[in-house]
């Protein structure tokens, strides 16, 4: 699948292996050098993670004393929220809404 640097990334598609009905998605998306998508962290990529209850794992992240960056952002394809992992780096974590309905094309 080729990867247009025009739209920014690139989804696949697959299926749950438990639940072969469920698609869903990952996506590749590189950034360019100037971006501050990262900040506040230095580091030159993010980690995206999947997570099924945000706002039960935020709240634990806090907790056992995670910082978390800015606030919870609702899409039409999810909810995001961002934390700072041990070493700096940014971890974006990502609670899909309906993946077949907003599947990448």
């Amino acid at each position: 699948m080729p990867i247009d640097p025009n739209y920014g990334g690139v989804g696949f598609k697959w299926r749950d292996m438990d639940n072969p009905e469920t698609i869903g998605q990952t996506i590749w998306s590189p950034f360019s050098g100037e971006s501050d998508y990262f900040a506040p962290s230095k580091s030159d990529f993010m980690i995206n993670l999947r997570v099924a209850d945000l706002d039960g794992l935020l709240k634990h992240l806090e907790s056992e004393g995670i910082e978390r960056v800015g606030d919870v952002v609702d899409e039409v394809y999810g909810r995001f929220a961002w934390v700072i992992d041990p070493d700096g780096r940014k971890i974006e974590l990502w609670e899909p809404k309906d993946e077949e309905e907003n599947a990448c094309e």
